[in-house]
């Protein structure tokens, strides 16, 4: 199972961009839901194509999600 990670970029002005990398279909807004709760407001949202693939069912029921800031 390939790895999970979220890629957060925080500008200068507190603006925080974030990508998902290994995930397919729309499991990636289920993923970031409760941290963009948590960060406010989402001013937009680009997908990626990997989003428009159709979605797996995950036999494990656990993901591992790895955080990287930069």
């Amino acid at each position: 199972m390939p790895e999970t990670t979220l890629k957060f970029k925080i500008d200068q002005d507190g603006n925080v961009k974030e990508e998902v990398i290994g995930v397919v279909c729309s499991n990636c807004t289920d993923i970031t839901q409760r941290v963009e709760n948590d960060l406010g407001s989402v001013v937009s949202r680009t997908l990626k194509g990997e989003y428009y693939q159709p979605c797996t069912i995950n036999q494990t029921g656990q993901d591992e999600i790895v955080a990287q800031i930069e």
